[in-house]
């Protein structure tokens, strides 16, 4: 459109047609065309003084946008004026969409992308087919153990380790998976085990396991007098990372819903979180790591790699396939899930899922 400006304009997007839509009023309806014919572009917007022109530059511009099916909105930049009603309904007819407000108009079109946008990801979202071979659950909260049991059924990391009911069990295990171990009491009625004194880390060897193991029994013990322990988790400790979150919950009025975010205590303290419906896709999943308010510690900061954010997104997207598949499930916390640089994946360094009860 270079040959129908005035020599000291340079077309460009946004286009600056600066007054001489006023002398040549066909001028407006040939730059929308050549905008809206513009495989780039997915919508346009008009800002231009309509009070004293508008049908002469309707009359230039209608013509030229016949058959258009992209968004094409106008401001009429009248100080709040409104426009006379039959340019009003000559604007609209033509699929014009009309706003008194240039800077709301064009975030509204923003809105109206970013919610394309998303339609677009919806359209891959993930296939909920049911897993095969998961352990069984009991109602109510599932305890540590085994919701990690599940989780590494469904294909997602959890480190290395077993339930011991005795020190000589919780002994053998440390020595196959290798000192350091954390060592933790487990019962799907210990909710908070670090307040109960139940977990233990940073084990060296098999004379402070022991130890390790009868101090867990006594702290218990002191904090729920009675409470049978299923046993004591061995575990490997885990490397370094950054600590994120990926939870779900069955919400009455929304069905079941995604959440990722920043990990471990401060998710409490930022609530740096997305949520997403549990069929979102990974692609999906991504675009929200990256748009959390904390991506930096995700894409390379302070000389730290990149964390493996594909890894987290197949996490989060089979975590939200579970509770599509399986209705009675009605909540799912991995807190801590621990990330690391690219290539090197993830792992649930713990694990809470809870059922309908009885």
């Amino acid at each position: 459109i270079n040959d129908r400006l005035p020599d000291f304009v340079d077309a460009k997007n946004p286009v600056d047609m600066t007054t001489q839509p006023a002398f040549e009023t066909e001028l407006l309806g040939y730059g929308v065309r050549a905008l809206l014919d513009d495989d780039n572009l997915g919508s346009v917007a008009i800002s231009i003084p309509f009070a004293l022109l508008g049908d002469k530059y309707m009359d230039g511009l209608i013509p030229l946008i016949d058959g258009n099916e992209k968004l094409l909105a106008a401001s009429p930049m009248n100080d709040g004026r409104p426009l006379p009603d039959d340019l009003s309904k000559r604007m609209r007819d033509a699929n014009i969409v009309l706003h008194y407000s240039t800077e709301r108009m064009l975030r509204a079109i923003a809105r109206v992308t970013q919610y394309a946008n998303k339609l677009e990801l919806t359209g891959a979202s993930a296939k909920a087919d049911a897993f095969a071979g998961l352990p069984d659950m009991d109602p109510g909260a599932q305890a540590e153990w085994r919701g990690k049991e599940i989780l590494s059924a469904m294909g997602i990391s959890v480190p290395k380790g077993g339930l011991a009911t005795s020190a000589n069990e919780a002994a053998t295990l440390a020595g196959d998976i290798g000192y350091p171990v954390v060592m933790k009491a487990q019962s799907k009625d210990l909710a908070h085990k670090t307040e109960a004194g139940g977990v233990m880390v940073g084990i060296a060897d098999a004379d402070e396991l022991r130890t390790a193991y009868d101090q867990l029994l006594a702290n218990v013990e002191a904090y729920s007098p009675g409470l049978t322990l299923d046993g004591i988790l061995v575990e490997a400790m885990s490397g370094g990372g950054t600590e994120l979150v990926i939870g779900a919950k069955r919400d009455p009025h929304w069905g079941p819903v995604l959440m990722i975010g920043l990990g471990g205590i401060w998710v409490e303290a930022l609530g740096d979180v997305k949520l997403l419906p549990a069929w979102a896709s990974e692609d999906w999943i991504k675009q929200e790591l990256l748009s959390l308010k904390t991506a930096k510690l995700l894409t390379g900061f302070r000389g730290k790699p990149p964390a493996d954010i594909d890894a987290v997104a197949r996490t989060a997207a089979l975590v939200g396939r579970l509770m599509l598949t399986r209705p009675e499930i009605t909540e799912i916390d991995i807190n801590p899930l621990i990330v690391r640089a690219e290539g090197d994946g993830v792992t649930a360094l713990d694990a809470l899922i809870v059922t309908e009860d009885d």
